[in-house]
């Protein structure tokens, strides 16, 4: 009676052994939605996250940075001074734009913080008229990261760089799964107009008059018109000025491989996989190479996603490898059968992590991060399973030895005894690991995600390997099959091991 299962109660472990069909459904769940996950999880280089920092920005057109510093930064900064909760104050003023970046205090609610801040800027009544109105908002680690560059190259005119410049990043732009892209090396349009001092004093006039009615004379008049004469006819800014439809002078010239070139940069916003992005870029460039003039080259630069790649490709190799070896030694220690269901434990394991990698409290997608704390945890999810099925077999060994008969095929009992007997040490052994790797969940701050990324994967992979060893590979190994007389090699690691314990002894 003492092996009798139906007398037993062994808890979930017992019900699984004894439910083959409930382990097995267990089993195709968690692979299943662990393979929809993988394939549908953001894959990033780096991890993303909030930052505990404010964005402030206010667009001042046509003002020199002197103009944006005075009328808009220092305005800002005094209105923030002595908020509570602002660890520091940095600001940036550029060509028609003020950037401001307040960083918080880790303990305070940046919520509240940037409710205040709003409030404050709101209140400010002496900025310029022309200033557009500031916008507040919760800086990000994912607003927009770099997948990789494009540079075409050759020998090109200015106007011939910002045609196909603009062309190309229209195309790209026009691609359903590509949402930014910047171009760089091409300066932007610009009507220069020299005034003639002379026809200045033929007409009697004044070069503020002139600037002044360019600034409120419409663009599509005909060379811009200044004013009308006593007998009818009209002066023309032609008439006092030499006008050229060109390109602003630029202080930079851009070159790829020692030859003129234009650059175009493309990032992905939100949560958007750069390893399929990259793919499309790849094959734009291919396409594009055909049709573009002779004597213009395009080539890819800084391709993020070849890191990524590579840390991915890193891991299925350790994952093949492992299993492998796991494979080997158990089945020259233990047995085939059993090394196979051993060995399966750690795509389970790790497929169970991604299911539950985008849903839970500390959402994680795939970068070089959590790629890595796989590749770490590769030599942990089995260690359970090792010990559940070495236990499982050295019981159904010593039930084979006292039946004295030719064969023996573990019952559900011999399983369940197997596993009960290290099930509390081993469960405790990984949830041990698990409690050293969920202190760094609470690191907080800016470096949050990256710490993140590596625990959630650690602890998640640690659970599914407790899940798979305890209630779906004793269901498994029901039905194990051990014969008489024990085989040639068998015997030898048998004898190997007895000469070992001896020495030991």
């Amino acid at each position: 009676m003492k092996n009798d299962p139906e007398n037993t109660d062994f808890g979930l472990i017992g019900w699984f052994t004894k439910n083959p069909v409930a382990a097995n459904l267990l089993m195709i769940l968690v692979i299943c939605a662990g393979l929809i996950s993988a394939l549908n999880i953001s894959k990033n280089m780096f991890p993303l996250g909030d930052l505990d920092q404010i964005s402030i920005s206010a667009v001042y057109p046509g003002a020199a940075p002197v103009e944006v510093e005075k009328g808009v930064i220092l305005p800002m900064e005094a209105a923030l001074q002595g908020l509570k909760g602002i660890k520091k104050i940095n600001s940036t003023a550029g060509r028609d734009i003020a950037r401001i970046n307040l960083e918080i205090e880790s303990n305070e609610d940046i919520q509240e913080v940037m409710s205040q801040v709003e409030n404050r800027i709101d209140g400010i009544v002496n900025f310029p008229d022309d200033l557009e109105r500031p916008t507040v908002s919760r800086a990000t680690m994912d607003e927009a990261r770099w997948i990789m560059g494009i540079a075409v190259y050759g020998d090109m005119d200015e106007r011939t760089r910002k045609i196909l410049g603009q062309e190309m990043r229209d195309e790209l732009l026009l691609l359903p799964e590509i949402k930014k892209i910047i171009l760089w090396g091409t300066d932007p349009y610009e009507i220069s107009i020299e005034v003639q001092e002379e026809r200045l004093r033929e007409y009697n006039l004044t070069l503020n008059e002139v600037a002044e009615v360019l600034r409120s004379s419409s663009l599509d008049l005909p060379a811009g018109m200044i004013r009308s004469q006593p007998d009818g006819t009209k002066l023309l800014l032609s008439d006092v000025a030499t006008i050229r439809d060109g390109f602003a002078e630029s202080n930079t010239l851009m070159r790829f491989d020692g030859k003129t070139a234009f650059n175009l940069g493309v990032f992905a916003v939100e949560d958007q996989d750069i390893l399929t992005i990259s793919n499309i870029v790849k094959q734009y460039i291919q396409d594009k190479r055909k049709t573009l003039p002779e004597g213009l080259q395009i080539a890819e630069f800084l391709d993020t996603s070849f890191h990524l790649r590579g840390r991915l490709n890193m891991m299925l190799e350790n994952l093949a490898l492992g299993a492998v070896l796991v494979a080997i030694v158990l089945g020259l220690f233990l047995n085939l059968h059993v090394a196979g269901w051993v060995m399966l434990g750690i795509p389970v394991s790790f497929l169970g992590a991604f299911w539950l990698m985008p849903v839970n409290p500390y959402p994680v997608d795939i970068n070089v991060l959590s790629l890595f704390a796989f590749i770490m945890v590769l030599g942990i999810v089995v260690d359970d399973a090792i010990v559940i099925g070495e236990s499982i077999f050295s019981e159904a060994k010593k039930e084979f030895k006292a039946t004295s008969a030719a064969t023996y095929t573990t019952s559900v009992a011999t399983v369940i005894s197997g596993a009960k007997k290290v099930a509390t040490p081993s469960t405790i052994g990984v949830l041990t690991t698990m409690a050293a790797f969920a202190p760094i969940l609470f690191v907080g701050g800016a470096a949050a995600p990256f710490f993140e990324s590596i625990a959630v994967v650690v602890i998640l992979c640690l659970l599914f390997s407790l899940i798979e060893s305890k209630l779906i590979l004793p269901a498994h190994l029901v039905g194990l099959q051990l014969g008489n007389p024990v085989k040639p090699r068998m015997a030898f690691i048998e004898r190997w091991q007895k000469n070992i314990s001896a020495g030991l002894s």
